[in-house]
């Protein structure tokens, strides 16, 4: 952003003639094609079920398997080593910095192939009766652990102390767990502090040496993963590779709501999703061998799960980031990814730092509408680029900032506004693609590469149908284009582990998984989520609130960094909990020469007015009903943490620990009223 910062008013003016010139120069036709394409993204299956199919499932066939040869994940994993067994897959980088040091896909193979032969030698047998839970932060060690439960067909179980320690004892004794892959000491002391209330658990592998040498316990038997991996390097036992039927992992949910359910995922069942996302990208954006990926999002969450699998079927690389999210963007800049998997909240950074820069000048936010403009208009004619004119005098700093290499952006979990989207776009000059899925169903739709438009989440993935249904306590039905958005593909999700129950809730007679989440059909194909069937509550007057749509409004607020929307059914309205954000409030205080520590000014009566009224605003544009609108607010210094329990690993609000943290402050609130 050096060009936009740029103060002297000669060189402003002089820009203001090269993008003039620029704009002349760049203008071309209308891209037909591409139009007609973006038009018609699904279609209707004809029947009694209106759902949907991708336009890329040619005479509504879908698909399920890229690679025909590719059947389950250790045919994946032998795929990329065929293409790429000499070149570089794994990278880490010091804690200190420096290059990164890469492992090849072959040493990969072969380090994966000993640890597996290690724990067959001393714990375990070959197939399904054998579950190994990994407790680790993105490393080597997790992919080496994956891939030899694929070797010789044993269940992988990723744990996070995010859960938190009841959701950890939870899966260890529903899963019956004998065998957990640890990084560090300080989540061996986790283990060890619930020792006995684990009692199937009674190995350790400690990844990091010397806390295996330090770590010793009457409890449990603690080995170092390297003497595993020695262990089984002595004398290979030969692999026993998984059926596509088989269960390649319990993916157990972040738990919003109760304890986390485990969730099956076949081999099949998981490719299917992988087969369906390049297939979206074939022939415009293909990920290839050549691919970098920075691996930073959590590998037990389903949706960086798929990226490392893509990464090892397609003979890619990924690297990883330091475990510090502080030290994200200078890991980025030393790798270069060209694929950037993120989540809105960092997308939703990036733009707050771009806005802020321009924020006060007239010339300054005018250029960068300029080149937003311009930018957006070559993507409507289907140019893709970073070389452009306003790539040169506005983006150039933004690019470099994410290393300058960038060909994919994917960003899901949560909405992303189109404010946001569209600046994404066109300062990245690459290909930015929004997905929607859940951990039962990892892809129901995605934007195609080639999108501009914002304000939805793309047509089905071509390896599944999707369909609305009525929802007619909200007022939801199918007949309008709306409703709950339920999804099937060619291999159906075989439920959550020893929970017939919540099973039966998520999956009806016929194969189709009830997510929740309310979708209105766009006249060009593609869906868009507009709302929450579930974690909604009824007000005094019998109302329903949405609160995660609201939330998704006000969030569009400078002031705003953090927001828990609540209410009771006691109640004829609304409360909000905020925490503001610091930048904005920094500024804020400034203008007005008030001290501009945090704590002091989220107690100023006069921002919490000003607050008040830029959510209004927001709402008013947004379209909420004013039983819709928070009637009060209360701002909070401290962010909500996943530490805390407060967020999902996913980053998500966990509306009970929200609830009943903030229960004194709801209650201040609607006696204020």
């Amino acid at each position: 952003m050096e060009f936009l910062t740029e103060s002297n008013p000669v060189l402003m003016a002089g820009a203001v003639l090269v993008i003039f010139f620029g704009y002349i120069l760049t203008r071309k036709k209308r891209n037909y094609d591409l139009e007609a394409r973006l038009a018609n993204q699904s279609f209707e299956l004809k029947g009694n079920e209106p759902a949907r199919l991708s336009a890329l499932c040619k005479n509504g066939k879908i698909v399920s398997e890229y690679h025909e040869e590719v059947r389950t994940i250790y045919d994946a994993v032998l795929r990329g080593l065929r293409f790429s067994a000499d070149q570089p897959l794994l990278g880490v980088r010091h804690p200190d910095g420096g290059p990164y040091k890469w492992t090849t896909h072959q040493q990969t193979y072969d380090r994966s192939w000993d640890f597996g032969s290690g724990l067959l030698k001393l714990w375990h047998q070959p197939g399904q009766s054998t579950f190994i839970g990994i407790f680790s932060g993105n490393r080597p060690e997790w992919i080496y652990t994956d891939v030899a439960c694929n070797i010789y067909s044993f269940v992988s179980v990723p744990l996070y102390d995010t859960l938190g320690l009841e959701a950890v004892i939870h899966i260890i004794n529903q899963v019956g767990l004998e065998t957990i892959v640890v990084d560090t000491d300080a989540r061996v002391n986790i283990l060890k502090s619930i020792a006995d209330k684990v009692p199937t658990l009674k190995n350790l592998v400690v990844i990091d040496e010397k806390s295996a040498a330090e770590c010793e316990d009457d409890r449990f038997d603690i080995r170092s993963f390297k003497s595993v991996q020695d262990l089984g390097s002595a004398k290979r036992v030969e692999p026993t590779p998984p059926k596509p039927s088989d269960m390649y992992t319990l993916c157990y949910t972040s738990g919003t709501t109760g304890d986390p359910k485990g969730v099956i995922i076949t081999h099949e069942y998981f490719l299917q999703f992988a087969s369906g996302i390049l297939k979206q990208l074939e022939g415009k954006a293909d990920f290839n061998s050549s691919e970098v990926l920075i691996s930073y999002l959590p590998l037990p969450h389903i949706f960086e799960r798929a990226n490392a699998i893509i990464v090892l079927m397609v003979g890619a690389r990924m690297g990883f980031f330091r475990g510090d999210v502080r030290k994200l963007i200078d890991d980025i800049q030393e790798l270069k990814p060209t694929y950037f998997p993120t989540v809105p909240r960092l997308l939703n950074r990036l733009y707050d730092q771009v806005t802020s820069a321009v924020r006060g000048s007239y010339i300054k936010s005018s250029l960068l509408k300029i080149a937003i403009s311009q930018k957006k208009d070559m993507l409507k004619r289907g140019i893709t680029t970073r070389s452009s004119i306003w790539d040169h005098l506005v983006f150039r700093s933004i690019q470099d900032k994410l290393g300058g290499r960038l060909r994919f952006v994917f960003t899901g979990s949560a909405p992303l506004s189109s404010q946001v989207l569209d600046l994404i776009r066109c300062s990245l000059g690459c290909w930015v693609l929004e997905g929607y899925g859940q951990t039962e169903h990892p892809i129901i739709s995605i934007t195609s590469p080639e999108e501009f438009d914002s304000g939805h989440v793309g047509p089905p993935v071509p390896c599944n149908k999707v369909k609305l249904v009525d929802v007619p306590e909200l007022n939801y039905f199918a007949k309008n284009g709306e409703g709950e958005i339920c999804a099937k593909a060619t291999h159906r999700f075989p439920g959550y582990y020893k929970n017939p129950e919540k099973t039966a809730e998520a999956i009806d007679a016929d194969g189709w998984i009830h997510t929740g989440d309310i979708g209105r059909w766009l006249p060009n194909g593609t869906l868009k989520i507009i709302d929450r069937k579930k974690q909604i509550f009824k007000l005094a007057q019998g109302e329903y609130i949405a609160p995660e749509k609201i939330e998704n409004v006000y969030m569009g607020s400078r002031f705003v960094q953090q927001i828990f929307v609540d209410g009771d059914s006691l109640q004829t309205c609304i409360v909000a909990i905020i925490v503001p954000d610091p930048v904005t409030l920094s500024k804020w205080a400034k203008k007005r020469g008030l001290p501009t520590d945090m704590e002091t000014l989220c107690a100023n009566q006069d921002l919490k007015k000003e607050v008040m009224t830029d959510l209004q605003n927001l709402g008013k544009v947004a379209g909420l009903k004013s039983f819709e609108q928070v009637k009060n607010i209360v701002l909070k210094s401290e962010l909500f943490t996943i530490k805390d329990g407060l967020l999902t690993a996913t980053l998500k609000n966990k509306r009970p620990a929200l609830r009943k943290f903030f229960q004194t402050d709801t209650s201040q609130l609607y006696k204020e009223l």
